[in-house]
C-alpha cells in the first residue's frame, strides 16, 4: 500500500513537471519555444533510454537473452525494471526543466509540482472507491472540472483570462500531448495494476492539449470533447480488464 501511494505521487510530480514545462515553453520567445519544447522532451526520453539501458545490462548479467525479440524484451525491461523507469522519466524530465527554465517563472515550479504530487494524492483516493459506477463517475468529474479551469484559466471559455503572458498557447497544447506516452509508460511499469484513475488523467490531458490546439477549428471543436470521452469508455471497459490480466501473465512468465 505504501508503495501504491508512491507511484500515485510520482505520477503526479511528473504531471507537475509537464505542466512548467508547458508554462515556461509557452512563455517563451516565438524564436525559443520550439527549441524548448525538444529539449525538455529529447531529456525525457534520453532519461528513459538510459534507464533501460542500465535494465538490459542487469537483466543480461543474469542470463536473460534478447534472441531477436526486442518488443518483448523492452515490455519485459519496463515491467520489470519500474524503479529504474520512473527514476529515468522523472529525472529525464527534471533535467529538461531546470535547463528551460526562465526567469520570473521559477516561482511557479514549487507550486506546480506540490499541486500535481497533491494530484497524485486524490488519484490514489479514487482509485480505492469500491463501487466501479461511482468510481467511473468520480473520475470524469475530476477531469472535466480540471479540463474545463484550465481553459477557462487560457480565456477558451467564458471572458476569464490569466494567460497574457504566455507568447503561444499552441506549444503549451503541444507539450502537454506529448506528455502522455510518459505518463503512460509510468502507468504501465508501475508495480500496482493500472485503474481508470490513470486513463481518466490521460483523457483529461487529452481534451485539454485538443481543446488548444484545436480552438480556432470551429468545425473540430467537438473532436477534443468527444475522442477523450469515447477513449475512456473504450478503454476502461473494453481494453483494461485485459491489460490487467495480460500484465500479471507476463510477469509471471518472466
Amino acid at each position: 500500500m505504501r508503495w501504491l501511494h508512491t507511484e500515485y505521487v510520482l505520477k503526479g510530480v511528473y504531471l507537475g513537471l509537464v505542466l512548467f514545462a508547458a508554462l515556461v515553453q509557452a512563455a517563451a520567445p516565438r524564436e525559443d519555444y520550439w527549441q524548448t519544447l525538444l529539449l525538455v522532451n529529447l531529456c525525457t526520453l534520453a532519461g528513459l533510454g538510459l534507464a533501460l539501458a542500465v535494465a538490459a545490462v542487469r537483466k543480461m548479467r543474469e542470463g536473460y537473452q534478447v534472441k531477436g525479440r526486442l518488443l518483448i524484451f523492452l515490455l519485459f525491461l519496463l515491467l520489470e525494471s519500474p524503479t529504474l523507469v520512473y527514476t529515468g522519466i522523472l529525472g529525464g524530465a527534471f533535467v529538461g526543466v531546470f535547463l528551460v527554465r526562465q526567469e520570473g517563472l521559477d516561482q511557479l515550479f514549487l507550486p506546480t509540482v506540490a499541486g500535481g504530487a497533491a494530484a497524485g494524492v486524490v488519484f490514489g483516493l479514487l482509485r480505492q472507491v469500491q463501487h466501479h459506477y461511482v468510481r467511473l463517475g468520480l473520475i470524469l468529474a475530476l477531469a472535466a472540472s480540471l479540463v474545463t479551469g484550465a481553459l477557462a484559466w487560457f480565456g477558451l471559455i467564458g471572458e476569464l483570462s490569466f494567460s497574457h503572458t504566455l507568447a503561444d498557447q499552441r506549444v503549451f497544447g503541444i507539450q502537454i500531448l506529448l506528455g502522455i506516452p510518459f505518463f503512460y509508460l509510468l502507468t504501465f511499469a508501475g508495480h500496482e495494476e493500472e485503474s481508470e484513475v490513470e486513463i481518466g488523467a490521460m483523457c483529461a490531458a487529452l481534451g485539454l492539449g485538443a481543446g488548444i490546439l484545436l480552438f480556432d477549428h470551429i468545425q473540430f471543436r467537438s473532436v477534443a470533447f468527444l475522442l477523450p470521452m469515447a477513449l475512456y469508455l473504450v478503454y476502461t471497459m473494453r481494453v483494461l480488464p485485459g491489460l490487467r490480466v495480460l500484465k500479471h501473465a507476463f510477469r509471471g512468465l518472466s
